[in-house]
């Protein structure tokens, strides 16, 4: 299942040490460490959407710790048989949990250089681009799409991103692609892909569902 949870208007809904209450230590540390409180709301509520999924998915409900491979992909350290991944943005965090490998990428809208844009895009991608409607919104389509592709690997993006194109997926659709599936979409302040062994249900949580569910939590472990 992939969980999708637009965070506009939360940040002044809960108290911040309700939020940081909810974290393991794990977490809770390099999450305090960021400068920015916007990040640090942002990676919270990765980490809560995270525990909804568990609980919702497995009735899960002890905080999750992470082991990291070798390219920094994290995976469960208690938990055998269950697949995870984290992304954030400043509207949005998204957040995939399932039986078979998985990446997920979530990106707002902005400007890419089009320096850089050489040295991310194939050919194929480039010129798709030339003729879309809202080329600026699709690039970021495709950049999603490659980051949850590389986070899938477990590479992140340290693969040959030129080398890679995904000029030919369609979005809101599942479609294979190379020996996975590929979900990806625009939504109206960011878009998101998802890249799985297999196409994974996507759901969108909604303020008061995340809102109960952490005030649930706190109930539980605010004193603990």
């Amino acid at each position: 299942m992939v969980y999708v949870l637009y965070i506009v208007g939360m940040e002044n809904r809960i108290p911040k040490d309700v939020l940081y209450c909810l974290l393991s230590t794990q977490r809770r540390n390099p999450v305090l460490s960021l400068c920015q409180e916007a990040d640090r709301v942002q990676s919270s509520l990765a980490y809560l959407l995270l525990r909804m999924a568990l609980y919702r998915e497995y009735k899960i409900t002890k905080k999750p710790l992470f082991l990291f491979g070798e390219e920094n992909k994290p995976y469960f350290k208690d938990i055998t048989g269950i697949f995870f991944n984290l992304s954030h943005c400043k509207n949005a965090v998204l957040c995939a949990v399932g039986e078979v490998e998985n990446g997920v990428d979530i990106q707002e809208y902005g400007d890419i250089n089009e320096n850089a844009s050489e040295m991310i895009f194939h050919t194929e991608e480039m010129a798709y681009l030339k003729s879309a409607v809202f080329p600026e919104q699709e690039k970021i389509r495709f950049w999603s799409m490659k980051e949850a592709y590389g986070k899938y690997l477990g590479k992140g993006i340290l693969y040959d991103l030129p080398a890679v194109s995904f000029a030919k997926v369609l979005p809101d659709r599942w479609q294979q692609f190379q020996n996975a599936y590929i979900l990806s979409t625009m939504q109206q302040t960011a878009a998101f892909s998802v890249c799985a062994k297999s196409p994974m249900t996507v759901c969108t949580v909604s303020h008061t569902e995340m809102i109960a569910f952490i005030k649930e939590r706190y109930k539980i472990e605010g004193n603990a």
